[in-house]
């Protein structure tokens, strides 16, 4: 989907005898919370990975353009020493390189694409480690239903392992929306600037 959305948490039993059914219902859910999170991270960082390639391309090649045109100029000459088209387009090529930066400063293509790769990598470390924490506290079962205990300690650990997939997703969320702001403001200033030089 679009957005990140919860699971549907199924209805649990913790009569004697099904509760290591439900451990591991409960387990299949936290994991499933992460893995959405991390295809869903996948999936939309390649649009980003796509933007900033080419808004960062397009900006290097206008940059190399402008800094060549003065060169071209000077180099070939029309007869009677005119130059062989305006030098204003080196002026030209390099508002188009500003204006390719901008818009991938507004989109956030480059800073979503690295923002995504690294929340996804975070979700991804979290969830093995606690995979493992998982099974180590299963061997303590002994192929037994757990103890009351032993069913609270694994039902925290999940608990803990969801949360903190929620608040790397929140943080990843509060930093777009302040790259988002930042970018906003930029554009605001620039308006104004260009309205009080006008």
């Amino acid at each position: 989907g679009k957005d990140l959305t919860p699971k549907k948490h199924e209805t649990l039993c913790w009569e004697p005898g099904k509760v290591t059914e439900s451990l591991e219902q409960v387990f299949a859910h936290a994991v499933g919370e992460a893995e959405s999170a991390i295809a869903w991270y996948l999936k939309k960082k390649r649009p980003k990975q796509f933007g900033a390639r080419w808004f960062r391309l397009g900006a290097i090649m206008a940059t190399a353009i402008a800094g060549l045109i003065p060169v071209w100029i000077q180099m070939y000459p029309k007869d009677g020493g005119a130059p062989p088209f305006p030098p204003a387009w080196a002026s030209v090529a390099v508002a188009v390189a500003a204006v390719l930066i901008a818009l991938d400063q507004f989109l956030g293509c480059s800073t979503g694409w690295m923002r995504f790769i690294l929340t996804e990598m975070r979700i991804r470390r979290i969830l093995e480690m606690f995979r493992f924490d998982w099974e180590a506290e299963r061997t303590a079962w002994k192929g037994q239903s757990p103890t009351e205990d032993q069913a609270q300690k694994v039902l925290s650990l999940a608990k803990s392992f969801v949360t903190e997939v929620q608040t790397i997703v929140e943080g990843e969320t509060r930093a777009w929306a302040e790259e988002f702001k930042s970018s906003l403001k930029q554009i605001d200033e620039a308006a104004k600037a260009k309205a009080e030089v006008s």
